[in-house]
């Protein structure tokens, strides 16, 4: 898989380093994604004055955050495994979004590709179900002592936060998505080899958000207009977006 290749050629040298057998990585991994989650928290206090409960919560949620926009990302490539060319890369998006997929099917009988609408519905709740649970018994901990009316209110505010933070991950993916589309469309004009990994990944990634443009614009030979009009409405949805997190 070439996708595997990448993360394998990315993350080969931190395993080498720690003199990790290749058998015990799939072990190690969740250990030091906690360690990188604690080392990221005190790197964080060194550029902020706020406590080290909050600046530690902030990291675990963001984190958690993140994982839900990836599985959320998964299960939008994953649907198109029979619709583009790279299927190496959409067949691994696929089964990393299959088990969400499998769950949505447990609650929906949606059977077509309709499914990852509750599949990532489904993602989202199970992340502020998550992150609360955790901010909760982190804030019971913390201020087990402090008096009752704030210790009540603190969960209260720390779930309106997880939604916030949760939401804002995914107005984050609108500035990646268009990013990715102004490095496609520079690359159109060089003639990149499409046999590159990378190349092929970029076009994984942007050929879903393309294909309705494509269908309802016309090709005007060297100027793009798909892409531009691609950019206008992904920067229309995310403000949008932010002025409704805001509201919250």
């Amino acid at each position: 898989n070439p996708f595997a290749k990448i993360l394998g050629f990315l993350t080969d040298p931190i395993f080498k380093l720690l003199k990790i057998p290749n058998k015990q990585v799939p072990k190690v991994i969740p250990f030091l994604i906690g360690v990188l989650v604690i080392c990221s928290g005190f790197l964080a206090l060194l550029f902020t004055t706020k406590e080290l409960f909050y600046v530690f919560w902030a990291q675990i949620s963001n984190f958690l955050a993140f994982l839900t926009v990836f599985f959320i990302v998964c299960i939008i490539l994953g649907s198109f495994v029979n619709k583009l060319v790279h299927s190496n890369y959409m067949i691994y998006f696929f089964r990393l979004a299959s088990p969400w997929v499998k769950l949505a099917r447990t609650f929906t009988h949606i059977n077509s590709g309709k499914i990852i609408y509750p599949a990532m519905i489904i993602v989202f709740i199970t992340y502020v179900v998550v992150a609360s649970v955790f901010s909760v018994l982190w804030s019971l901990v913390f201020f087990r002592n402090a008096e009752a009316d704030f210790v009540t209110l603190l969960p209260i505010d720390m779930f309106l936060n997880i939604i916030k933070i949760g939401l804002y991950e995914i107005s984050s993916l609108f500035i990646y998505a268009s990013w990715l589309l102004i490095i496609r469309a520079i690359m159109s004009w060089m003639n990149p080899d499409v046999r590159n990994p990378i190349v092929q990944l970029i076009y994984v990634l942007t050929e879903p958000i393309l294909a309705p443009f494509r269908r309802i614009i016309p090709s005007l030979g060297v100027i793009d207009i798909s892409v531009i009009a691609a950019i206008i409405i992904l920067n229309i949805i995310k403000t949008l977006l932010d002025k409704f997190i805001n509201m919250i």
